[in-house]
């Protein structure tokens, strides 16, 4: 099998420039691609996936890699270009398998669709507030169980609310069921339920978190002012599930806000699935997710907010191209954030969104981007940039390791 006519192996200086002069016929308009399937014939990758029966996704990484290594090319653009390679061989491509715990994860999140549709509460183990149309629960008071089915009705009044802190710190369930009929889960409900693997959620609910308030003076981060800090020594939790032990999560399609560190320190989350009309995801949601390595981040939203990522262990991300801004600290501490695509449209880049990512090799900064804060990158991160734009000028002006993101 040939390299578009032309052997895969590494030929002369005029075999080279007749495959270029084909190259550039066959994407007249797009020299990047013509430039990367050039460093792939003559790295002697082309010569490799000669010898293959299939492209798996490892060894199209590990060929990214060395690409990215030896000729500064970025991954998201090698790997379009090594699939097109492998085509021209008529080597087919494959995907990971996913693991006996991905299954166990779709099994599980399949289970949501069984929820119980009436649980008649009882007030020796609740405390609720009514008025003459529904019930919001104030306070579970009974012990701990393995399993909490929240009611959902209370002496004929449905239940549309469980209001802050509700279960807090109920360190011995496992899992929680809310039935459907419930519109709001306020700050803290769950936070502190250190043995919480698995929650079940109705596909009315609205509101996770406190919703936002109209007053103009008013800053989300006065309702989380209790961030992290000690009360008698332990630590206080302010997020929804902040601090509990889920490992999968699936929001209904009918949720339209996630408030701040809803899902902060949720140290073995590794799957969660956001609705695609979502709009607003607080601050925080996802800090110290050690164990959450990929998001896929809803097409509506418009802003990433301050350390929504921080400390977590996200691998690779995709911002939405109607993302406007990213807030200070989105990605710090991010260790093992490997990849990131930003997209044109994005305006600003905060404080510090992508410093302390020792393992991100590069960043492209679109074009339109017109604002950046300090220290947004690592000292190891190389800035992609474009002639003219302010990203070019902010890279150099600190000291940032800069290469062109039209030519590679």
């Amino acid at each position: 099998m040939d390299f578009f006519g032309f052997s895969t192996k590494r030929e002369n200086k005029s075999e080279r420039d007749m495959l270029a002069e084909k190259l550039k016929k066959r994407y007249p308009d797009n020299k990047r691609n013509v430039n990367v399937l050039l460093a792939v014939q003559e790295s002697g990758i082309a010569d490799e996936i000669n010898g293959l029966d299939v492209l798996s996704e490892d060894k199209l990484d590990e060929f990214a890699s060395r690409l990215e290594r030896d000729y500064g090319i970025m991954p998201k653009y090698s790997k379009i270009c090594l699939g097109v390679c492998a085509d021209s061989m008529g080597i087919s491509m494959t995907q990971k398998k996913a693991s006996i715990y991905d299954a166990e994860i779709l099994k599980a999140v399949d289970a949501s669709q069984n929820k119980p549709e009436s649980a008649e509460g009882s007030l020796s183990e609740y405390e609720i507030e009514e008025n003459d149309e529904c019930v919001t629960i104030k306070k579970y008071k009974g012990f701990d169980k393995k399993e909490i089915i929240v009611p959902n009705r209370f002496g004929g009044l449905p239940v549309v609310c469980i209001d802050e802190d509700a279960f807090a710190k109920c360190v011995g369930i496992e899992k929680v069921v809310v039935p459907e009929g419930i519109k709001t889960i306020r700050n803290g409900a769950f936070s502190g339920c250190t043995s919480l693997k698995e929650v079940i959620l109705p596909s009315g609910l609205r509101y996770i978190g406190n919703r936002p308030k109209k007053n103009p003076f008013y800053s989300s981060m006065k309702n989380y002012i209790a961030i992290n800090y000690k009360v008698k020594g332990n630590w206080y939790y302010k997020g929804v599930f902040e601090g509990s032990a889920l490992e999968y999560v699936k929001l209904p399609d009918s949720v339209e806000y996630i408030g701040n560190r809803s899902f902060a320190l949720c140290r073995s989350l590794r799957y969660i699935t956001l609705p695609a009309a979502l709009k607003t995801i607080g601050e925080g949601s996802f800090m110290g997710c050690k164990s959450l390595h990929g998001i896929t981040l809803p097409k509506k939203l418009s802003l990433i907010k301050q350390e929504m990522f921080y400390d977590s262990g996200i691998k690779k991300i995709e911002i939405p191209a109607s993302v406007k801004e990213i807030e200070s600290n989105a990605f710090k501490c991010c260790w093992d954030l490997e990849g990131i695509g930003l997209h044109e449209g994005l305006k600003k880049l905060g404080s510090g969104v992508f410093s302390c990512t020792d393992k991100l090799a590069s960043v492209t900064i679109p074009k339109s981007v017109i604002s950046i804060g300090e220290y947004l990158l690592g000292e190891n991160t190389v800035c992609y940039c474009y002639e003219g734009s302010y990203g070019l000028v902010y890279a150099r002006e600190n000291g940032y390791t800069i290469r062109n993101a039209e030519v590679l």
